[in-house]
């Protein structure tokens, strides 16, 4: 294929890209004059009937995915024996060229952070995965709006092999079921398991821990490296590598790189709700509103939002209301031992150090395991000299 060349009523006018999951071009739309972007896909990835079945069925979900931070796909065609989506064509540059060292101002960080987490929160509840979110399929267009792209491809082109390396290593080639770059993939996309909306969010999670601080959370010089790291290693804390970071922040994003799928944050809708009530609480100086989506009045059964409006709340100032919260929490889900870690972090930071040792020692019993948190979340410096303490972190070795 060439410039100049048409396909259907498009016409090639320059190459943008090339991948694992198809070549880029821009392309002019001679019936209705506009320019638009045109995914040819590769050859013979839906040569059989049973594939061209999943790719049309899957396809027609994904062009029916409309959201402001999502590249809206116009149509899917085939001309001259080759298949292609048409698409929004965004004039933007990719995530990559902003990670800086030291990582972005917060504002920025929130202002991209979280229509990324609303984007993939809008994609996962139409049961669309992504599977190949890293900072190269993300644009910042010139008014600074979030564009994400290739949604679904990988969930329709599998296991058409799309595999990258990092920086250092580019020339990884792995079994064909794999989709993605390595470096972002989450422990079970790695170990090629069944997947589901979760890792997504580990990959939003390394997406993020990279913007906050400049630096991959599991960075390696060779490919073994980076999936060694991905799979047995834990990340340094965030505010380790940026001290400007809100300490919640740092949780925020541990959670998200979970090992385990079951102890991650579970929804993007939690990662977007999260980073929203933090964002008000950094903009306003410390005097903001709970929002009202998180109002625990509205939800009274709903331990995270109970969660969430507790944190905000004692570090607003608002200490006797916020342990209330935790309080209500703690009792919704005694047996959680994500929520009881972040409990007793909020207990800590409040002073109340028998409440937030009894919160971290049950979240011990119920399967918590990270003891490099407990050495590094300065919320619970409070906690260090205490004999519980002590007997805790001896207990985890």
């Amino acid at each position: 294929m060439e410039p100049g060349q048409v396909l259907a009523h498009y016409r090639l006018l320059e190459q943008l890209g090339k991948g694992g999951m198809g070549v880029v071009w821009k392309a002019r739309d001679l019936k209705l004059e506009r320019d638009i972007a045109i995914k040819v896909l590769p050859e013979g990835a839906v040569a059989d009937p049973g594939r061209r079945a999943f790719f049309e069925r899957e396809a027609k979900a994904v062009a029916a995915l409309h959201h402001p931070n999502i590249v809206t796909i116009y149509t899917i065609a085939e001309a001259e024996n080759v298949r292609f989506f048409t698409m929004e064509l965004v004039d933007g540059r990719p995530l990559s060229k902003l990670i800086v060292p030291g990582g972005v101002p917060l504002d920025l960080f929130f202002k991209i952070a979280i229509p990324l987490a609303d984007a993939v929160a809008a994609a996962h509840e139409r049961g669309i995965i992504h599977r190949d979110l890293k900072p190269g399929n993300i644009l910042i267009d010139p008014s600074g709006k979030v564009k994400i792209l290739d949604f679904g491809l990988a969930q329709i082109l599998d296991p058409v092999p799309a595999i990258e390396g990092i920086e250092k290593a580019r020339t990884a080639t792995l079994e064909e079921s794999f989709t993605g770059t390595i470096s972002y993939m989450s422990p079970e996309q790695l170990r090629n398991e069944v997947l589901d909306h979760r890792t997504d969010l580990f990959s939003l999670g390394i997406i993020l821990y990279e913007l906050a601080t400049g630096e991959h959370p599991f960075g390696g010089i060779t490919i073994a490296d980076t999936i060694a790291a991905i799979l047995k290693e834990e990340p340094r804390p965030a505010f380790e590598l940026n001290a400007k970071l809100p300490r919640p922040l740092d949780r925020i994003l541990r959670h998200c790189l979970e090992k385990d799928r079951g102890n991650r944050t579970a929804s993007a809708v939690d990662l977007r709700d999260e980073m929203e009530l933090m964002s008000r609480g950094q903009s306003a100086g410390g005097v903001a509103e709970i929002p009202s989506i998180l109002d625990p009045e509205l939800f009274p059964d709903d331990a995270r939002a109970l969660y969430m409006g507790a944190n905000g709340l004692v570090a607003l100032g608002e200490r006797e209301k916020g342990l209330e919260w935790a309080r209500r929490a703690k009792a919704i889900a005694p047996e959680q031992p994500m929520l009881l870690y972040n409990l007793g972090c909020i207990y800590s930071l409040a002073g109340e150090i028998d409440e937030a040792l009894d919160c971290l020692e049950k979240a011990v019993t119920h399967g918590f395991s990270h003891k490099a948190w407990l050495e590094h979340d300065s919320n619970l410096d409070p906690l260090r000299r205490h004999p519980r303490f002590l007997a805790l972190m001896e207990k985890l070795g």
